[in-house]
């Protein structure tokens, strides 16, 4: 609540048309202030508060931007992380809130979706049926191909629509790990004409990671271990504790496998997709194959 506070109090202040009395009246328990950027001189706001108070916190903010009477625009990316508050009840207050603010409109994002899907999907929460949800496709490849190639052409260089198809069709057209290839490739190559040319670029990307994915692998229990390997290994598993599954991977019960999934799901080590289970981080299923296999 302090990020979105420093937000709000920030806008403000910097506002030559907004009184600073005003301002700070409705944020008594903060403390603004304001100072240049050592770099390019314009005026930043740092924001501290006195005491710890979700409730009151919550209530300077939105009886702030009630009483302004403009139409405001509040985006909150990874909403999903209010649930790790160690407050309770942080997300039935803030949507007590926020459904009596009428000159505000809410955007909330997040890449963790089953969580965001049970926020806003599940009758037992505050947040049920209080939007409307959307899930964002990947861009088209064409789309992406004349942006990708522009950067490339711009410093002299060219990109190989046949090979962007091949590494679009790796990821899924799935922006992060397109943009990571492409940002790397771009730092390296002139001409991408080869496909080969990409091995490299992930493979160096892979180095780059492998002592992150080292750690998490120490972090996990040999069934949970064993269970990311095999998924891995068969890219998306619709059944997970079917029998040809555990014997093809010598994995012990389904039982112990369930428990084991459930840990991965909730370490957002392994998603569920409409067709079957797969390892989440696009790159982390490329270094697992190639570890292991």
């Amino acid at each position: 609540m302090q990020t979105l506070g420093k937000a709000i109090v920030e806008e403000r202040l910097l506002d030559t048309r907004t009184s600073m009395s005003k301002v700070l009246s409705y944020f008594s328990q903060w403390r603004p202030t304001i100072s240049p950027d050592p770099v390019t001189g314009v005026p930043t706001v740092s924001v501290t508060i006195e005491r710890s108070n979700t409730e009151y916190t919550l209530k300077s903010i939105f009886d702030y931007l009630k009483q302004s009477g403009k139409e405001v625009y509040v985006a909150i990316d990874e909403f999903q992380t209010i649930t790790d508050y160690p407050e309770q009840g942080t997300e039935a207050l803030l949507r007590s809130y926020i459904q009596f603010i009428h000159n505000a409109h809410f955007i909330f994002s997040g890449s963790r979706q089953h969580l965001m899907y049970e926020m806003f999907g599940s009758p037992k929460r505050p947040f049920y049926q209080s939007t409307a949800m959307m899930t964002l496709q990947p861009l088209h490849e064409e789309i992406y191909y004349d942006f990708s190639s522009r950067w490339f052409v711009a410093n002299n260089g060219s990109l190989s629509e046949e090979v962007f198809r091949q590494l679009y069709t790796l990821f899924d057209g799935y922006t992060w790990y397109l943009q990571s290839v492409l940002n790397r490739l771009y730092a390296t190559e002139k001409h991408v004409t080869d496909y080969q040319q990409v091995r490299e670029a992930i493979l160096s990307i892979l180095k780059d990671k492998s002592s992150q994915y080292e750690m998490i692998m120490t972090f996990l229990t040999d069934n949970q271990r064993n269970l990311l390997k095999a998924i891995a290994r068969d890219n998306c598993v619709a059944q997970l504790q079917a029998n040809d599954f555990l014997r093809k991977h010598e994995l012990p019960s389904a039982s112990s496998i369930k428990k084991a999934l459930t840990a991965l799901l909730d370490k957002d080590i392994v998603y569920q997709t409409a067709r079957g289970y797969i390892v989440y981080d696009r790159f982390l299923d490329l270094w697992l194959k190639r570890t292991f296999y």
